[in-house]
Order: C-alpha cells, then sequence, then structure tokens
C-alpha cells in the first residue's frame, strides 16, 4: 500500500499562507477586467488631468470667481459713493451761487428804487450804473439756474418822454425791479428749502439740460434782466428847468 509522505506541521503553515497569498493577488488582478477597466501597462503614460470645467464641484475656479465678483461689488459701490459725493458738492456750489446772486439782485433793486426815489438832485448813485450791474447779475443766475448759457431777453424801444415822464416811468420801473427781486429771493429760498426737493422746480436746480424747464425763479429773473436793460439804457432824468428870470 503506497503511503503520502508525511509533512510537518509547519510545512502546511507555509503552504497554506501562500496559497492564500496567491488567490489575493489573482482578485486584484481581474478586478478591473470585472468593472468594465484596462489596466494601464506598465511602460504607459499617465493620462493628463483635465483642466477645470468650471463646475459647481471645481472648488479653485469657484473661489476665484467669487473673489472676481466681490471685487467688482466693491469697486461699484466705491464709484457710486464717489458720483454722490461729487454730486452733492456739485450742489452745494450751485445752492451757494444762487444765494449770493439773489442777495446782489435784492440789494441793488433797493439800491436802485432808492437812488430813484430820491430825485435827480439828491443822487449820489446813477441809476443806470445800479441797472447794469443788476442785469448782470439776473443774467448770471438764470444760468445758475439752467446749467448752460442763456441768451440775453428781448427789450422793447426806448421812448424819448419829457423830464416830467422819465422821473415817473424811472420810478415806476425801478418800484417793480424791487418787487420782481422780492418776488425771486422767496422762489429761490423755496427752490433751495430740503422740504422741496422733490418738488418738479427743486429737480430743474439738479439737472444740466434743463432748456425745456420754465421755473417761477427763471421767469421772474428773465423779467428782471430784461426790466434792468431798459432802465440801463433810458436816460435819466433831466434837472428841474430854471424859472425863467
Amino acid at each position: 500500500m503506497f503511503r503520502f509522505p508525511q509533512l510537518e506541521l509547519a510545512s502546511i503553515a507555509r503552504l497554506s499562507s501562500l496559497a492564500s497569498s496567491l488567490i489575493v493577488l489573482l482578485l486584484f488582478a481581474f478586478l478591473p477586467f470585472a468593472q468594465g477597466q484596462r489596466v494601464p501597462s506598465p511602460g504607459a503614460q499617465p493620462a493628463p488631468s483635465t483642466p477645470p470645467t468650471g463646475r459647481v464641484d471645481d472648488v479653485p475656479l469657484r473661489s476665484i470667481q467669487l473673489d472676481e465678483v466681490s471685487a467688482s461689488a466693491e469697486q461699484y459701490e466705491r464709484n457710486k459713493k464717489l458720483e454722490k459725493e461729487q454730486e452733492e458738492a456739485r450742489l452745494r456750489d450751485r445752492n451757494d451761487r444762487l444765494t449770493f446772486d439773489t442777495g446782489k439782485i435784492l440789494q441793488l433793486a433797493i439800491d436802485l428804487n432808492q437812488a430813484v426815489e430820491s430825485g435827480p438832485e439828491a443822487r449820489t448813485t446813477k441809476p443806470d450804473s445800479l441797472a447794469e450791474k443788476l442785469e448782470r447779475y439776473s443774467h448770471d443766475l438764470r444760468i445758475t439756474l439752467s446749467g448752460h448759457r442763456m441768451p440775453r431777453p428781448a427789450m422793447s424801444a426806448v421812448t424819448n418822454d419829457s423830464a416830467g415822464n422819465v422821473d415817473e416811468e424811472l420810478r415806476r420801473q425801478s418800484r417793480l425791479c424791487l418787487q420782481l427781486a422780492l418776488q425771486l429771493k422767496t422762489q429761490v429760498d423755496v427752490l433751495l428749502d430740503p422740504q422741496h426737493r422733490n418738488t418738479v422746480a427743486a429737480s430743474t436746480l439738479k439737472t444740466d439740460d434743463a432748456k425745456s424747464a420754465r421755473s417761477p425763479a427763471m421767469t421772474t429773473a428773465e423779467s428782471i434782466e430784461s426790466l434792468a436793460g431798459q432802465l440801463r439804457r433810458r436816460p435819466s432824468a433831466a434837472k428841474p428847468v430854471r424859472a425863467a428870470q
């Protein structure tokens, strides 16, 4: 009878360990084929990495995009703040010029009325000189209101009247100038009042192109300029005629 050689227990244990290792290696070798993938050969070059595609799961690209959006938003806010500050400075400058011109117009109208009412012999200042300044400041105020150059208003012809009629006409026109100057001061104060910032009249102060805007202050300033031009071109009242000897 044939007898198998008897193996030692140590040899049997080594053979079992080698068999287990071989089975594990075979499983790992055939696993890619079971999943439909190719096993790269030992000498094959690795596949190049694909660049970010802009998908949500591309974390580095998404971080860069968020930084760019944040920087753009901050720059937009800075520009808006700068524009607002420039607009406010421009409006303050315009309001200051309106206040100054309106005050000068009122003071000149008062001086003109006092000079005319005092009579030819008591006048220390010529009415035509005051009328010239009044005409100039009225025109400057119209430019400030509109934001652009303005044409001179049309003026009616000046007639050569007698001395008495000249005196009376000077008084009438000087009084009218004073009334218009007081009216203009009230109208400009309304325009500059913060409570009237949203009114149609006040909105014309904020526009550079106000050719079609005819605010009450603009109309009054134009009337003063036209009247002052007539006063400037009108001859002063003649001196009183001496009685015959």
